[in-house]
């Protein structure tokens, strides 16, 4: 672990009752924040989040928000349809009761699967991708917005106690357990550099992708947004100034993206 991510301790796991962030897992509360918030901070970030994917999805597109949480992607996200899934069960939820690890939907039926921030809260990662695959019509994409385990990151999960990371887990095991099975919102923030930091590893336990995006992102946005669905502090900024927040963010993720980084954008390709 020292040899591929210096300077970071192996691992590290809050409990719940620690974390300093209000309404960690109440989605129905993040709707409502999202509805009355006059500040276009959590906006900006969501839309940042999720605008790149359009460009891989077509008028005709036929997908699936896989753990959408409050469902925010259906606001940014333009194709002739898309399915709100998640484990829980809302009434703004398409299909509720979806477990990531077994996707209720038939082979080559999809044309996209996007999730955000999911991957690195399941126990079985790699189980993930390949329900994915399976379910994704050939040249059919997975979308992913995920944590970026930088050392910014690491000392920010650190100071906030919302969730932990674990360098110490195989990813490409599919029988190794990465996070907590009964925790869904327990999450292994590590867990997206275990799988995508070595394409050609990647590759060799996932033959049936093609990596076509792989690009670090966010630092100062997400910190000022006030949290997705768990909460905190925030300093609301008028657009111009989120603009500008928004092309440093894109400087300083660039420049150093394993120190400064919070995001990972990545788009696979289904072969």
């Amino acid at each position: 672990m020292e040899e591929h991510f210096p300077m970071i301790a192996s691992s590290y796991k809050p409990a719940h009752a620690e974390n300093r962030m209000r309404s960690e897992g109440d989605v129905l509360s993040a709707r409502a924040d999202y509805t009355r918030r006059k500040s276009g901070n959590l906006r900006w970030l969501l839309r940042s989040r999720f605008d790149w994917m359009n460009q891989y999805l077509g008028p005709d597109s036929v997908g699936i928000d896989v753990g959408c949480g409050a469902g925010f992607s259906r606001e940014f996200i333009r194709c002739k349809r898309l399915l709100l899934t998640d484990l829980s069960d809302y009434d703004y939820l398409d299909i509720g009761g979806v477990d990531a690890l077994h996707l209720p939907f038939a082979d080559s039926s999809l044309d996209f699967v996007l999730e955000s921030n999911v991957v690195h809260h399941l126990p079985y990662p790699g189980r993930f991708l390949n329900e994915a695959r399976r379910a994704l019509r050939r040249g059919g994409f997975l979308l992913m917005h995920e944590v970026q385990a930088s050392r910014l990151f690491c000392a920010v999960l650190r100071a906030m106690r919302h969730e932990g990371y674990s360098f110490a887990v195989d990813v490409f095991d599919d029988n190794h357990v990465c996070t907590d099975p009964d925790d869904p919102w327990a999450g292994n923030n590590a867990i997206p550099r275990l799988l995508f930091d070595d394409h050609p590893a990647f590759l060799r336990a996932h033959p049936g992708w093609q990596i076509v995006r792989d690009d670090p992102c966010e630092c100062l946005m997400f910190l000022n947004s006030g949290g997705v669905t768990a909460k905190t502090a925030y300093v609301p900024l008028p657009a111009p100034a989120l603009k500008a927040v928004e092309a440093v963010d894109k400087m300083l993720a660039r420049i150093a993206p394993n120190i400064l980084a919070l995001g990972r954008r990545i788009a696979l390709q289904r072969l």
